[in-house]
């Protein structure tokens, strides 16, 4: 299984969300199904990067298997936009005829950051905030950089974020996310 992803953060997110996922399953074979992530390093790239790679660096390399393909991505880029970054139909189109197996869309609704806002007290913990502040009063991306701001930190979308996901609860985050994870778990043959 390949996932795509659009940054560092989700690179670090994914890779936890996928190894609490095989902790789910212990001693089942198909929950250790090769998992490969690509930081593609922007929405943006999807469009032109993300085919070039599954052809010239995923197929040969696993040549003969079954490949299954996970775009991950925020939707915020696209839910108002006339002209969306990325016409994800012609993605799935290319990978598909480049030879993937599944293509499956795994679609943060509106960004990752507000995934990471669904463990109020994971955040509160990594940032050492107050008790007094109220969490759920911070949405999204920007939500997320108020917050850091109060702690006196930076948080930069994309950009790696040392510890923040280690603080996180996934377990705590997964009930909520359920149609993105039920589809990486079909990715994963879970």
């Amino acid at each position: 299984m390949i996932l795509f992803l659009e940054g560092a953060t989700e690179l670090e997110f994914y890779r936890k969300l996928v190894g609490w996922l095989r902790d789910q399953r212990p001693g089942r074979p198909e929950a250790r199904c090769d998992v490969r992530f690509v930081d593609l390093a922007g929405v943006g790239e999807y469009a032109t990067k993300a085919g070039r790679i599954f052809e010239k660096s995923i197929k040969p390399k696993y040549s003969g298997a079954c490949i299954k393909i996970g775009l991950c991505y925020d939707s915020d880029v696209f839910e108002f936009s006339q002209h969306p970054p990325v016409n994800w139909r012609q993605v799935v189109r290319d990978l598909k005829a480049h030879g993937a197996w599944e293509v499956q869309q795994i679609v943060a609704k509106t960004s990752i950051e507000d995934w990471f806002l669904l463990d109020p007290e994971g955040l509160r913990k990594f940032l050492r905030l107050p008790q007094k502040i109220r969490m759920e009063n911070f949405r999204g991306y920007k939500g997320l950089q108020a917050l850091f701001r109060k702690a006196g930190k930076v948080y930069a979308k994309g950009a790696s974020c040392k510890g923040l996901v280690d603080h996180l609860d996934i377990s705590v985050i997964a009930p909520k996310i359920g149609k993105q994870l039920d589809a990486i778990k079909r990715l994963m043959d879970l």
